[in-house]
């Protein structure tokens, strides 16, 4: 499967799009629970470096991999000399060298890939290491979803042009993938420019059918919260953070 990278294609507008890192302080929090002095931590599909550069920041040592040379291009010039990470550009399925932000996961659109990710990733984490990672929870109103432009939200891009933010979401119950395509429409001062498309896939997993996929591939599921809080999961919950740990090969 190819996954489809049209979205990610302007590094420097996707950072004023996105400008949240409201799971650092749990992520911190569990990297002060499990990372020993001397360990490093493995981010997958770290993109710009929202999370990752933080990381750094707070004193951590950090490996970096994402498919996208231009996301990491742009991490790059973020960085400081001083901070402790080492940027790889490879596709997570494949690694060759232990948390997923940003709902990377749900860019694995089949069975097939799902476990290769979880697979390259059990291939990479010592023993009993920790894997933490994001996803949308499939509620009943994304079943509903359909093909109507939805306002997101307006951003002023790095020209000092207005970017009005559309989405459009039409969601395959049978295959449990939404395909969203975004709009941006692009004013400069108040007259419209031009109007450029992206599209995104993205694959709904359930919590009793990710508890299944993480047994299969040799994690203990420790617990999944509601969004990146220390908080069970309810009906209402939007994002599942899946907590897990790898088993060694004798348990």
């Amino acid at each position: 499967m190819d996954i489809n990278l049209s979205e990610y294609e302007d590094p420097i507008l996707y950072d004023l799009e996105n400008p949240s890192s409201s799971e650092l302080p749990f992520l911190l929090d569990l990297a002060e629970k499990y990372v020993k002095k001397g360990e490093k931590i493995l981010e997958l599909g770290c993109g710009t470096g929202r999370i990752t550069i933080p990381m750094a920041e707070a004193g951590y040592s950090l490996i970096a991999v994402d498919i996208h040379e231009e996301m990491l291009n742009r991490a790059k010039e973020k960085m400081s000399p001083c901070h402790s990470i080492d940027w790889h550009l490879q596709d997570c399925r494949q690694l060759h060298l232990d948390f997923m932000t940003g709902h990377v996961f749900q860019h694995f659109l089949t069975n097939e890939d799902q476990d290769q990710a979880l697979q390259s990733v059990y291939r990479c984490l010592k023993d009993h290491g920790v894997f933490v990672f994001d996803t949308h929870f499939p509620s009943f109103e994304e079943h509903a979803l359909s093909d109507h432009e939805t306002f997101w939200r307006t951003v002023i891009d790095a020209q000092g042009r207005t970017v009005q933010i559309y989405i459009k979401e039409q969601y395959d119950p049978i295959k449990q993938i939404e395909h969203c395509k975004v709009i941006r429409r692009f004013f400069d001062a108040g007259r419209f420019v031009e109007e450029k498309e992206s599209f995104i896939d993205l694959r709904y997993t359930y919590p009793q059918e990710m508890k299944h996929l993480l047994d299969k591939n040799r994690f203990k599921l420790l617990r999944i919260c509601d969004g990146w809080k220390d908080r069970p999961m309810t009906q209402y919950t939007e994002s599942m953070v899946v907590i897990c740990k790898k088993e060694n090969n004798n348990v």
